[in-house]
């Protein structure tokens, strides 16, 4: 017979004979195969009788060896039946027993939960975690051999607002396991944003229905529509969509987004740039500020005009392009919209009229015409007379009488 302790490897030898046997024989030790100690018994056996001893120059460090122990190795004893002398067997070594001492502790970032624990000897890293309730599991091992253990999930891997369940264990290389004997719950935390498509025509006019097909982990709270980074629209419940009315935009490139936004507060966007594309029916407005119309007196007159374009009925605006000042037909200004400039909605001009050559008391027809950017136009004219200052002298009347 053979025992295991300490790294040590003994045997029991009992004499089931009806002699006894007396001392000086040898027994060997064979590990895979090959001799690799050998203890002499010293005592004698009587029938009936045990000896225990140890082979006391092997130390056992693996932790599966095969094993052979051959009693009375030089047949010094006689015995009736020599073949019971040799016993073999596959041996599994003990040794310090495999134990978890510090954690599993448990740290949930943004990103990732993190399970952490020690052993008091080098051992796998396995580790198992479940949805309460559920009978699906996950499993990871690592199995290098490590005193530290870290086990490392993505969040993105679990379901947001549920409650985990954790356990861990290990393995050392001689087979012997430790497991942790508490259920670690965790409520994982909502980090990741809704996908959002917003799906809209390439160019709007008039009214224009705006989807969003959006998704979340969780769900979705609301979608809220911007333009040019203004919210015009808040939609609570699916399908996520506006009515929006181009026609209270102006014309051209605009950016359009839609944001979904989950309970956790995270939000995610999507962001189109289109154009809006509007026919303009309305005319631009133009008034003639000064002179007003009547008499004009100074040689040097002030001509003003002002144009300036409106939202119409159908909520379009556009900008000023040209304005130009007519005196009797001819035109004697212009001013036009240069593409560098920039597009304005209201336009004002000035021009200096020399009046010193009219003649007194003519009348004069000015007009100022304003274009938009549409190309429709309006005018404004008054009309004006030369005046003068001067006053003609007045001679004193005189009546000669004369008398008889």
């Amino acid at each position: 017979m053979y025992s295991v302790m300490n790294g040590s490897i003994g045997y029991i030898l009992e004499n089931i004979g009806n002699d006894t046997a007396k001392g000086g024989h040898t027994t060997i030790l064979y590990v895979r195969g090959r001799e690799v100690d050998k203890d002499v018994v010293k005592e004698d056996i009587h029938p009936g009788g045990k000896y225990t001893s140890w082979f006391k120059n092997y130390v056992w460090t693996d932790c599966r060896i095969h094993v052979k122990v051959y009693a009375d190795y030089e047949d010094v004893i006689k015995e009736l039946n020599e073949s019971n002398n040799c016993l073999e067997a596959d041996c599994s070594y003990i040794g310090i027993p495999l134990r978890i001492i510090s954690g599993p502790d448990v740290n949930i970032t943004q990103s990732h939960v993190i399970v952490t624990w020690v052993t008091n000897k080098p051992s796998d890293t396995y580790m198992e975690y479940w949805i309460s309730g559920s009978k699906s599991k996950e499993r990871i091992r690592n199995s290098s051999l490590v005193w530290e253990h870290r086990v490392i999930i993505d969040v993105r891997e679990m379901i947001p607002l549920e409650t985990y369940r954790f356990f861990v264990g290990s393995r050392d290389a001689c087979g012997d396991v430790e497991t942790s004997s508490n259920v670690f719950r965790i409520i994982t935390e909502d980090v990741k944003p809704p996908s959002v498509t917003l799906r809209i025509p390439d160019r709007l006019s008039g009214e224009v229905l705006i989807n969003a097909t959006v998704s979340d982990d969780v769900r979705v709270d609301y979608v809220n529509f911007y333009v040019d980074d203004v919210l015009k629209f808040t939609d609570f419940d699916p399908p996520y969509q506006w009515r929006c009315n181009s026609m209270a935009f102006s014309n051209g490139r605009h950016e359009f987004k839609a944001e979904a936004v989950d309970p956790a507060g995270n939000n995610g966007s999507d962001v189109k740039f289109r154009i809006i594309d509007n026919a303009d029916v309305t005319p631009p407005m133009i008034r003639i500020l000064s002179p007003s119309g009547g008499d004009i007196l100074s040689d040097r007159v002030n001509v003003t005009v002002t144009a300036w374009e409106t939202i119409s009925s159908r909520g379009l605006r556009g900008y000023i392009d040209k304005i130009e000042i007519y005196i009797d037909g001819c035109v004697v200004f212009s001013w036009e919209q240069l593409p560098t400039d920039q597009p304005t909605r209201r336009k004002t001009v000035y021009y200096m009229w020399n009046t010193s050559r009219l003649s007194v008391g003519s009348l004069h027809n000015i007009t100022a015409i304003a274009w938009d950017d549409s190309g429709l136009s309006s005018n404004a004219t008054v009309q004006v007379r030369k005046m003068s200052w001067y006053i003609p002298e007045r001679k004193p009347r005189v009546d000669v009488t004369t008398s008889v």
